[in-house]
C-alpha cells in the first residue's frame, strides 16, 4: 500500500506556512519554539515580562507599517506626481 507524502510546510517561495496554507513569520515559529520548551520545564522557567514584550511589539508592528507605507506613499506620490 502506497501512501500520499504529508503536505510540505515550507515553500522554498514563500517560506515557512502552516498545512493550512497561511504564512507564519519564522519569528513568531522561533519565540514560540523557546516559550514551549520553557513552558514544558515549568511556567517558573518563563520570564513573562519578556514575552508579554514580545506579542505587544509584535501586535504594534502592522499599524505602524501601515502609517509609515501610507506616509511614504503620499509623499512620493506627491513628488512624482
Amino acid at each position: 500500500m502506497i501512501s500520499e507524502p504529508a503536505p510540505s510546510c515550507s515553500s522554498p517561495s514563500r517560506g515557512p506556512h502552516r498545512p493550512q496554507g497561511l504564512p507564519v513569520s519564522t519569528t513568531h515559529i522561533a519565540v514560540s519554539a523557546v516559550v514551549g520548551v520553557g513552558f514544558a520545564h515549568s511556567l517558573g522557567a518563563i520570564d513573562l515580562r519578556v514575552v508579554g514584550t514580545i506579542v505587544v511589539s509584535w501586535l504594534v508592528t502592522l499599524p505602524i507599517g501601515a502609517v509609515l507605507a501610507a506616509f511614504f506613499f503620499s509623499t512620493l506620490k506627491g513628488i512624482f506626481s
